[in-house]
């Protein structure tokens, strides 16, 4: 009776230890690789910016970024590039640096308006919120970033004080963040709605103050 008490306690602990042990096995699993992706951003920031003259006019770069904003796709033909380019933040002559690659993402993001929401698309057929993230920044700096809005949320930095380009979270219908769009400045995002597609809205709406969580920013190097 005693030897099957003890056996069995043995048991308990081998389980308790090889759980403990592959639960830290996941958390530095997770946590390499966020270091590594948060690494790769500051990379594709760097390596972008050497793409263009960095005492550029602030005309001259809005020409390089129009391209994205005035490319018409047949799937969003219905908003006119005028209307995305009046929805792009305005930047000082002195910001042609990481204030470009930030009005890049604002203009690359507004290229999807009226796309249908699909879940799990991240392309102008249809995509989710964060396909929304995935595609822009995959156009941008070419880089792969998670396909869900947890994996968004771990490897962005927290931020108090937002810029254009950076991204919105919510907490909507679950514990976790669930929701994710991408700021344009003004009090202003852009992001895939389940039921309007990807839209313009304002964060001062009374729907985004009640379930909005925090602000991160991917784009590193300021």
């Amino acid at each position: 009776m005693f030897r099957l008490i003890g056996n069995l306690f043995r048991l308990i602990i081998l389980g308790l230890a090889f759980y403990g042990g592959y639960t830290l096995y996941n958390q530095f699993k997770h946590e390499y690789f966020v270091a590594k992706l948060r690494r790769t951003l500051k990379y594709q920031v760097k390596k972008t910016l050497k793409n263009f003259n960095h005492r550029a006019t602030n005309h001259k770069v809005s020409q390089y970024f129009s391209r994205g904003t005035q490319k018409t796709k047949k799937y969003n033909s219905r908003v006119s590039s005028s209307y995305r380019t009046s929805q792009i933040p305005s930047f000082s002559q002195s910001d042609s640096g990481i204030s470009s690659i930030r009005r890049k993402v604002c203009s690359v993001a507004l290229t999807y308006v009226n796309t249908p929401y699909v879940h799990g698309g991240t392309g102008y057929r249809g995509l989710d919120c964060s396909g929304l993230v995935y595609a822009v920044y995959k156009r941008v700096l070419n880089v792969k970033l998670p396909r869900t809005v947890d994996g968004l949320y771990d490897i962005a930095t927290k931020v108090t004080n937002p810029l254009p380009g950076d991204l919105v979270f919510f907490k909507i219908k679950h514990f976790r963040v669930d929701h994710v769009g991408i700021y344009l400045g003004s009090g202003k995002m852009i992001h895939a709605s389940s039921h309007k597609g990807v839209c313009v809205v304002s964060l001062k709406e009374k729907y985004y103050r009640t379930y909005f969580y925090g602000f991160g920013r991917l784009i590193i190097g300021e």
